[in-house]
Parts: C-alpha cells; sequence; structure tokens
C-alpha cells in the first residue's frame, strides 16, 4: 500500500506543482503584471501631457518675452504719439495755433468745425470734421500748407479745392484796386483724445 500511496503521492505531486505554478504565474500576471503596465501607459501619457503642457508655456513665456521686447522698444515712441492727438481740453489752443499760422503767412482763413464722429465715442480718440476757407497769395498759401505739416498735431488734409478770384483793396487814394487772389478750401479731419 504504502508504494501505490508513494505513487499516488508522486502523480498527485506531478499534476498539482504545475498547476499551483500556472495559478501563481496567472495571479502575478492578473494583479502585478497587468496594473503595472496600466500603470507606465497612465505616466507614459500623464508625462506627455505635461510635456506639450510645458511647450505651451514655453512658447506662451517666448511669445510674452518678444512682446516685452518690441513693448519696450515702442514706448518711447508713445510720448510722440500723445503729442499728436489733441486734447479735448485744448480747442481753444488749436484755434490761436491755426489763426497765428495763417496771420503768419499773410493768410485770411475761416474755419468751420464739425460734429465728433458718433462711431468715435467709443474708443478714446476721436475725430472732427473741420474745415479751412483760406485766401491769399498762392506762395503765402504754399507756405500756409507747409506750416500745417510742420505741426505736432495730426491734421489729414481729406481735400483741397483752390479757385481764382479777384481781391478789392481800398487803396489810401480812395481807389479801389484788385489784386489776383486764390481761395483754398481744405476738408480735413482732426483727432483728439
Amino acid at each position: 500500500m504504502k508504494k501505490t500511496s508513494i505513487k499516488l503521492n508522486y502523480k498527485f505531486k506531478l499534476i498539482t506543482i504545475p498547476i499551483i505554478f500556472f495559478v501563481v504565474i496567472g495571479l502575478l500576471i492578473k494583479f502585478v503584471i497587468t496594473p503595472t503596465i496600466n500603470d507606465i501607459k497612465d505616466t507614459r501619457l500623464n508625462i506627455i501631457e505635461q510635456e506639450l503642457e510645458l511647450d505651451r508655456r514655453y512658447n506662451k513665456a517666448r511669445a510674452l518675452k518678444r512682446m516685452t521686447l518690441k513693448l519696450n522698444k515702442i514706448q518711447p515712441q508713445t510720448k510722440l504719439l500723445k503729442n499728436v492727438f489733441m486734447d479735448l481740453s485744448q480747442e481753444l489752443e488749436f484755434i490761436t495755433t491755426m489763426e497765428k499760422i495763417a496771420e503768419d503767412n499773410n493768410i485770411d482763413q475761416t474755419m468751420k468745425p464739425g460734429k465728433v464722429n458718433e462711431e468715435s465715442n467709443k474708443s478714446t480718440l476721436q475725430s472732427m470734421q473741420v474745415d479751412f476757407t483760406a485766401s491769399g497769395k498762392f506762395e503765402n498759401l504754399i507756405n500756409y500748407l507747409a506750416d500745417l505739416e510742420q505741426l505736432n498735431n495730426y491734421i489729414n488734409i481729406e481735400s483741397i479745392k483752390m479757385s481764382n478770384s479777384m481781391k478789392r483793396k481800398l487803396k489810401s487814394d480812395d481807389t479801389i484796386s484788385s489784386e489776383p487772389n486764390i481761395v483754398m478750401v481744405l476738408n480735413t479731419t482732426t483727432y483728439w483724445r
């Protein structure tokens, strides 16, 4: 009987050891290796997401640095830009300047300001149509236009119309003389802040 029990034991061991081995391997695969593989995949995806996020932040920082450099380069010019646009509170100064230019160039000038552009009220800059009628000698009118261009303020001349006329003058001996004269009409847009 001992021999049969040893044979049975031997057969039992021969069958159960591989089964136990495969069960242990299966359990290791299911409970250790598979979760580890899943963790590695998740970690890989997280690393890719972080790389993309870091790349996006790097590009954003580079763009911000470029914009800061450009801003520092442009910033000194903003003071010049502030001088180009007139303050709404300095209307009288503008009129006085225009009258002085006309007087310096021996020009008769009239100004007809228009309304402030309604659309421009939405922004900080406002535009206003101003029509000038200037009359005098041709050379004086050219000098007048050159002085307008020299102004620090931005005046956009939309159109210029010129026509001939005769200027009548009363002489000291009570006679009337006529001189050739040119009338120039300027349609302009001025910009205010």
